[in-house]
């Protein structure tokens, strides 16, 4: 599962500005050490710059073999967390501001140059946290409990399935209960 921030600039008069944005960032990306992460940038309006962040929550997963479970769990919150500083920098060196969001909170904070994070990364952190615990959670894209039993179905599997249409027909009987009359 992946968690994706978006931040969005303020707007910037100067194209070239924006240029020296684009051009810093994948440099800036690399010193904080998340250039692993994966970025996409957009232009919006000519004068507003999109960058998303992919934290990908299934990397602490997949390198369980490399870090030991401490350093993998932590990852994820550790590129959320770099990412705020780095888009912190940004805001001071370019005189940018940046709206933070995520899919389920586009509004979790703002940067400005020179100004404090330690609220906005606070609020990432608990955005991984999160999204780490709902990807526990959902199988297939689907909601299930933490006790639930999963069963697969087998491809020799002879009952037949109702389809939609019988699923939405009323019983052809409607069952009293005499205790409620």
């Amino acid at each position: 599962m992946q968690i994706r921030f978006v931040y969005t600039s303020s707007p910037v008069d100067d194209p070239e500005r924006i240029e020296r944005i684009v051009a810093a960032l994948p440099a800036e990306c690399r010193k904080q050490q998340i250039d692993a992460a994966a970025t996409q940038v957009e232009t919006i309006d000519a004068d507003t710059l999109s960058v998303a962040l992919v934290v990908d929550l299934s990397d602490a997963e997949l390198r369980d073999a490399e870090l030991c479970d401490a350093d993998a769990a932590a990852e994820p919150i550790r590129i959320a967390t770099a990412a705020v500083q780095l888009f912190a920098r940004l805001a001071t060196q370019f005189h940018v501001s940046w709206d933070v969001g995520h899919e389920l909170d586009p509004h979790l904070g703002r940067i400005v140059a020179d100004a404090a994070v330690d609220e906005l990364v606070d609020e990432v952190k608990t955005a991984v946290e999160v999204a780490r615990s709902l990807a526990e959670l959902i199988i297939d894209d689907e909601f299930v409990e933490p006790d639930a039993l999963v069963i697969e179905a087998d491809a020799t599997d002879d009952r037949e399935d109702a389809t939609w249409e019988e699923l939405f027909q009323p019983p052809d009987s409607f069952i009293r209960f005499p205790e409620l009359e």
